[in-house]
């Protein structure tokens, strides 16, 4: 508690200081607009397609999140962010010499202090930008369990999620509409946004159904520990550890006896029965002509 009270004044900050959230909208935009050169290796786009792309992959999540609630899209309401993110695309895409993009490309220390900050800017998409959204929208007051933790989810997550969707990913020339991989099977990032949104409605049950009390740990606080948590995950994840959830989606799995593909038999044991079904209506003269002879057959003297 002496951490999370510690860090709660600077999580305070970076929120809320005009400057400051300024330079976290910058660098994250920053990171996804790399990400999304480095993905296009050889191929050239116009550059409204990347511009395009890159706003799509920043900032998907909060567009679906102002959707399902109905209200204005966020980032647009904040007069420092689109400025943020033009500056950054400029710097990745079209300043000389492509030097920003290599310094931040070419250098792992260098990449890996911007997701570092990337994990503020994560934090802040489940909590400020999502759940607390949700949680304060005048459209539906006070929101629900499901809402809140979906605003936080789809904010942290839906941006990834909407590239991969339509194939926005850099990789391709033309974009498509495909079955998200997501569906198939959830990404760290999903996961990672699905299980900190939980986290963090837990803690804060803010609709007093669970037994603990409402806002038992303060709001600032809470956020801090969806910090400390989207930052440990990158840690793992940079000491080579590809899913840090993998064990507890398996258990997960396990308790509610869901499998990871559904058995072919499944299919099979239903057109089995439909094929029996269709079997018995013949029987029972169902499929008829003249009022009562089988299909095929002459009717009966007085049919």
């Amino acid at each position: 508690m002496i951490v999370l009270s510690t860090l709660a004044p600077f999580w305070y900050f970076m929120g809320n200081d005009e400057f400051a959230s300024m330079f976290l909208d910058f660098v994250f935009c920053l990171h996804t607009c790399v990400l999304y050169r480095r993905s296009l290796e050889e191929k050239r786009q116009p550059w409204l397609q990347t511009f395009i792309g890159c706003i799509i992959g920043t900032f998907g999540g909060t567009v679906l999140t102002s959707f399902a609630l109905g209200i204005p899209i966020t980032f647009l309401s904040r007069m420092h962010t689109p400025s943020a993110f033009a500056f950054a695309w400029w710097l990745v895409f079209c300043s000389p010499g492509d030097i920003p993009f290599w310094i931040v490309s070419g250098n792992r220390p260098i990449h890996f202090l911007l997701e570092m900050i990337n994990c503020i800017a994560g934090a802040h998409a489940v909590t400020s930008w999502g759940s607390d959204v949700a949680l304060g929208s005048t459209h539906i007051p006070g929101g629900s369990g499901a809402l809140t933790i979906l605003s936080g989810t789809l904010s942290a997550s839906g941006g990834g999620m909407l590239c991969l969707w339509f194939d926005v990913t850099g990789s391709t020339e033309e974009w498509s509409f495909r079955t998200p991989p997501t569906l198939k099977k959830a990404g760290l990032g999903v996961k990672n946004a699905l299980f900190s949104s939980i986290i963090y409605y837990l803690m804060r049950n803010p609709h007093a159904t669970l037994p603990w009390g409402q806002d038992q740990i303060p709001k600032s606080e809470a956020a801090v520990v969806v910090w400390l948590l989207w930052t440990a995950i990158l840690v793992a994840t940079e000491y080579r550890v590809n899913d840090p959830y993998a064990t507890l989606s398996d258990l997960v799995g396990t308790l509610l006896m869901v499998p990871a593909y559904v058995p072919a038999s499944t299919a099979h044991a239903y057109h089995h029965v439909e094929g029996a079904v269709h079997d018995k209506m013949e029987d029972e003269g169902m499929y008829t002509e003249g009022g009562g002879a089988k299909a095929g057959k002459p009717a009966g003297r007085g049919g």
